[in-house]
């Protein structure tokens, strides 16, 4: 009919194969806006459980649709009309474009040479006990299965600080004990489950106050003290004290932690393609383990991601097998494995005694903090970050720091970034779309 719209919207959250998660369609003239808004909100309940969540986001997703259309009708309207409608100001315009993306192109190139086996790792599912035997009769006759590997197959160190093999005992859940090498993961899974060993059982240390209690610390004690506190806590007109816990996270990535690894046997050299953050120290563990100089350990990393100390130890436990069996390793963790064995962020433990005045001064504070850094200290002493410091300061631990090398890096990564350009051509972006933003920063 004359002068009536129709337009429809649909809003899903992936380009492919996605269901949409709100619908609509709408024919109404621009007087109805208002009451749209209203009837649509009152006749269209989501409750809290609906599938898919989002209940809030949904229903104000429903609004905008109507609001877009709106726009639209009053801009068909202009040019239909241009002398009883006036025209749409760039502010509104802005929510009648469509926000273009590139496709993100990656290519990953890994070069195979002769079979490639697979690895399936047999892994603690309690904690600290004792490891009496190892039997892998019957894992070796499972068809396929090429050979199982231990911490008596690695030639040289086995890991840093965390063991990549465990030894004489198991001191977490998800340590890996052995490595079943087939050729295909099917049959490592089989051949894993085959494995037999024996424990004995030793006294856990599984919470934080097991740890105060047993006296069981990583690392050594840090204090920050100032002043008399128990003279502090004298004087106080009140005081309170408690206890606060908070649990660890996970991190839930996308994708599992993996490697493979590429022997050269008749030059004793390595092609390990792993990822992670730190390839120097997935290079220095592997040489470590097999005797070879660092050299001879080629790191790749196609696309960086993954932490820091665990895809060094994953690195070791293909390399170890690749180099006993002569053939290239893959080693991926499924998701539940990854779980157990990768390390997340930690979990907390704090007491806190604040003496203060009845005018709301706190005079006294004494604040006793625990992290449970779990087995091993991994990346427990590396969690103090460095703030931005000027100059030469004294830091809460009262050590002397010079911030200037710091500041030269800071101004070179400014400078190579182009930062400040473009920060210019995001304002620019943002002053000319109302709905829809960029943003850089740094971090």
């Amino acid at each position: 009919m004359k002068d009536d719209f129709i337009s429809a919207f649909r809003q899903a959250e992936n380009q492919k194969n996605a269901l949409s998660i709100v619908n609509s369609g709408m024919q109404w003239n621009d007087q109805m806006l208002n009451e749209a808004c209203r009837l649509v909100l009152e006749e269209i309940f989501l409750p809290p459980s609906a599938v898919g969540g989002k209940v809030e986001y949904r229903r104000t997703l429903l609004v905008s649709f109507i609001f877009r259309f709106y726009l639209e009708v009053l801009h068909g309207l202009h040019q239909m009309y241009p002398f009883r409608y006036a025209e749409l100001s760039l502010e509104k315009m802005s929510a009648l474009r469509m926000l273009q993306s590139g496709t993100p192109h990656g290519v990953q190139i890994y070069q195979f040479s002769t079979k490639t086996f697979s690895i399936s790792q047999e892994f603690v599912l309690f904690s600290f006990k004792r490891l009496r035997s190892i039997d892998t009769s019957e894992a070796l006759q499972v068809p396929g299965v090429v050979d199982v590997v231990t911490a008596r197959d690695v030639p040289g160190k086995n890991g840093k600080d965390e063991p990549a093999y465990a030894e004489d005992k198991v001191i977490c859940v998800g340590q890996i004990i052995c490595a079943v090498v087939a050729e295909s993961l099917t049959q490592a899974k089989c051949g894993a489950e085959k494995v037999k060993i024996v424990y004995e059982d030793l006294e856990p240390i599984l919470t934080i106050e097991d740890a105060i209690k047993h006296n069981s610390y990583i690392t050594e004690e840090r204090k920050i003290e100032k002043g008399d506190i128990e003279k502090g806590f004298k004087s106080a007109d009140e005081i309170i004290e408690g206890e606060l816990h908070m649990g660890g996270q996970e991190h839930f990535y996308l994708e599992t932690n993996s490697v493979l690894v590429i022997p050269r046997v008749e030059v004793k050299e390595m092609d390990v393609y792993v990822s992670t953050q730190h390839a120097t120290d997935v290079q220095e563990l592997v040489a470590s383990a097999l005797n070879f100089q660092s050299n001879k350990i080629m790191c790749h990393v196609k696309h960086v991601g993954g932490k820091i100390t665990k895809p060094s130890l994953f690195a070791v436990i293909a390399a170890v097998a690749a180099n006993k069996t002569g053939h290239p390793v893959r080693f991926a963790l499924e998701r539940h494995m990854d779980m157990l064995i990768a390390g997340g962020r930690h979990p907390f433990f704090g007491k806190y005694k604040v003496g203060f005045m009845n005018d709301g001064r706190i005079i006294a504070a004494d604040f006793q903090c625990y992290i449970n850094g779990g087995c091993t200290k991994d990346e427990s002493e590396l969690v103090r970050k460095i703030n931005m410091y000027k100059g030469v300061n004294l830091m809460s631990f009262k050590e002397e720091f010079n911030a200037e090398n710091l500041w030269k890096c800071w101004e070179e990564c400014l400078d190579k970034s182009d930062y400040y350009s473009q920060k210019v051509k995001v304002e620019e972006f943002n002053m000319k779309n109302y709905w829809k933003k960029n943003s850089n920063m740094l971090d």
